[in-house]
């Protein structure tokens, strides 16, 4: 010390000139080298700075995670879609149309080969009667004296012959042939008469010979002709038209409001409707009817507790994955500024820092002028030199971490950075001492129960149990044996056009007489369907998958409660022994501050060595860093804390939304 302060008494004035010296650029730069190398030149930081708010919302908007839930939450919103489809009401329009060629056997056709033998005989017999007629007509007496052979026929009401054979009695032949005997007088009165009756008997005989030529005979063969040739088969065509309103019910039943339409048409191939073109002659029948249907299950699938087991354990899935997005948000955000709170505590280091480097460089000249003004051994100027460049080592890894915690903030908010310069930096700096004491003295009254009741995690967890309590009950009730019952009532009208001017089964002129046709009714159907499952495997299959999926959900349930909890225990008693750190280090950093102020003094004035001060700065330094970490362990405790507890994050859910409302009061803000 004496020896100190006996170079103290020069250092002054010698100190003064060297400074002089260097400020005026005449110091020989050959004779002493540079004690401490210059800075490298800082990175250019193109990237504006964004405060801790700007980062959570960038966070919630950009981070792959949330993302990703977000569409989760989606995909399982268009499962309940479906699931709830199920109970969409449909309109069901089923046309159908049999079309179906029959052959006709023998049997079928001997209707239809006496139909065309009847007009062929008849044909036959008009033509002898004719003959018959134009022969007695050819008598030169001019008498008709038709030979029928005991026959007489009738047409157009009069007589040709006849299918009675009647006798004469005797008396009556006698007089006959007593008139017969007697001469002919051919001018008397009878005779005249008898010639005139004779006459009009042979006028009208000649009448009857032309009508059945110019008539009948062409008309038999025109409708011969117009049957035609024997059919070689039978078409049956069938028109159906089902339109239905099907309404499933959430509790089991299936309720249809039924409206149908119903054509049949059956006639030989390649003929006409009409029995004068050789068809059938069955006009086409349409229907038509109105009424109602139920379908009921009335052991499995009954009830909603079946029905709806899908459509209740869908959207229970929806809002537990909402609750895992709002978990995963949390969790995202946390890091961000875990990641945040990083790059400023690293801003912060990385000017604690340069302030060291500026200190040494301080001393170094300081030291530089001791040399010269002979006050200090040149030899301790290696020792100056050896904390410059730790110091600078320092300073270069203190860039180094600000440049990777810039990054990581990026990929934390989810950004892309194409370069160093577009990486964000930090606006806001740590929170001091005082904001943090607030901060943790609210963090931990927070306790293990909160966690279990607040985070999204463990609603999601309960949400997942009551989604497989949903599958499971359904699937309990569907182990029943199937039994439906059926009903069907309705009224029906019917309409046929006998002048076969509408003849096809799909005509819809036809089904719309049906409709101002005879209604009759109500037609009652009935029906029930047993079905029995041997062994019934499948049910009890399905079962035993809900039941394990019930306590996979029930076991994570409680580990995620638990781990809640002790999250929470954790983080808090690592608050607790952070804060007590903090505020020693408070008080270290205070001082260390004083020392080094106090140390820069002395060594100006010649009253503390050169390993001293260089001994006083390092420790001032290090103090200042260690509380700056506490600082940024208690930061990110306090955050932690929070997110533990589910309180980090509020959240709202609503219209199928998540909706982030901020941060709490309780996270740590920018002064």
């Amino acid at each position: 010390m004496t020896s100190l302060r006996r170079r103290g008494t020069l250092a002054v004035p010698v100190l003064a000139a060297a400074l002089a010296a260097v400020l005026a650029g005449r110091a020989d730069a050959a004779s002493v080298a540079p004690a401490v190398p210059r800075d490298l030149p800082a990175p250019e930081i193109r990237a504006a700075k964004i405060t801790l708010q700007e980062a959570i919302r960038l966070t919630l908007e950009n981070a792959p995670d949330i993302i990703q839930g977000r569409l989760e939450v989606l995909r399982l919103r268009g499962v309940l879609q479906e699931t709830s489809g199920r109970f969409d009401s449909v309109i069901v329009v089923a046309p159908s149309y049999d079309h179906r060629l029959t052959f006709l056997t023998e049997g079928a056709l001997k209707g239809e080969i006496g139909r065309r033998d009847f007009l062929r005989d008849s044909t036959t017999n008009l033509t002898q009667i004719a003959t018959e007629i134009n022969r007695s007509l050819a008598d030169p007496n001019g008498k008709a004296n038709i030979d029928c052979k005991g026959h007489q026929y009738f047409i157009n009401g009069s007589p040709i012959c006849s299918d009675v054979i009647k006798p004469t009695d005797y008396q009556s032949f006698q007089l006959l042939e007593a008139a017969a005997a007697l001469p002919i007088d051919p001018n008397s009165a009878s005779s005249k008469l008898s010639a005139a009756l004779n006459q009009k008997v042979s006028d009208q005989l000649r009448n009857v010979v032309a009508l059945t030529r110019r008539v009948f005979l062409p008309a038999l063969d025109e409708q011969l002709v117009a049957i035609g040739a024997l059919p070689a088969g039978n078409v049956n065509d069938v028109f159906n038209l089902d339109l239905r309103h099907e309404i499933p019910m959430r509790s089991g039943p299936v309720v249809s409001t039924i409206l149908f339409g119903k054509g049949v048409r059956s006639n030989f191939t390649n003929k006409s409707d009409s029995p004068a073109q050789g068809g059938q002659g069955s006009p086409t029948l349409y229907r038509v009817g109105a009424g109602i249907g139920i379908d009921l299950p009335l052991l499995k699938g009954s009830g909603a507790t079946s029905v709806t087991a899908e459509e209740r354990s869908a959207r229970l899935n929806v809002g537990a994955a909402q609750q895992a997005l709002a978990q995963t948000a949390a969790a995202n955000v946390l890091n961000t500024i875990v990641r945040y709170w990083t790059l400023a505590s690293g801003e912060e280091q990385l000017r604690l820092l340069q302030e060291s480097v500026d200190a040494q460089r301080r001393i170094g000249e300081l030291s530089e002028a001791l040399v010269m003004g002979d006050e200090l051994a040149r030899s301790e100027m290696d020792r100056v030199r050896a904390r410059a460049a730790d110091v600078d080592a320092s300073l270069v890894r203190a860039r180094q971490n600000v440049e990777t915690a810039r990054v990581e903030l990026a990929r934390a908010m989810g950004l892309t950075v194409t370069d160093l310069g577009a990486a964000p930096s930090a606006a806001d700096p740590l929170p001091d001492g005082a904001e943090l004491d607030r901060v943790a003295t609210s963090a931990l009254q927070v306790s293990g129960d909160t966690a279990a009741t607040a985070r999204a995690d463990v609603k999601a967890a309960r949400a997942q149990v009551a989604a497989a309590d949903a599958l499971l009950a359904g699937a309990r009730v569907d182990l029943r044996p199937a039994l439906n019952f059926s009903l069907q009532a309705g009224f029906n009208a019917i309409w046929q056009d006998n002048e076969f001017r509408i003849a096809a089964a799909i005509n819809p002129t036809g089904l719309y007489r049906g409709f101002g046709g005879t209604w009759v009714g109500p037609s009652v159907q009935l029906g029930l369907r047993l079905g029995i499952p041997v062994g019934n495997h499948a049910a009890r299959g399905r079962v035993v998958q809900f039941e394990a999926l019930r306590e996979r959900a029930l076991v994570t349930e409680r580990d995620t409660i638990r781990s809640a909890r002790l999250g929470v225990v954790e983080a808090v008693e690592s608050a607790r022994a952070v804060a007590r750190e903090l505020t020693a280090r408070a008080v270290a950093s205070r001082y260390g501050a004083d020392m080094m102020r106090a140390g820069d003094e002395q060594y100006r004035a010649g009253e503390m060595s050169a390993f001293d001060a260089i001994t006083t700065e390092q420790l001032g330094t290090r103090a200042r860093l260690d509380g700056l970490g506490a600082r940024l362990s208690l930061a990110t405790l306090a955050a932690r804390i929070q997110y533990e507890a589910g309180l980090l994050l509020p959240y709202t859910v609503s219209d199928g939304q998540v909706a982030f409302s901020g941060v709490t009061p309780f996270l740590p803000t920018a002064r």
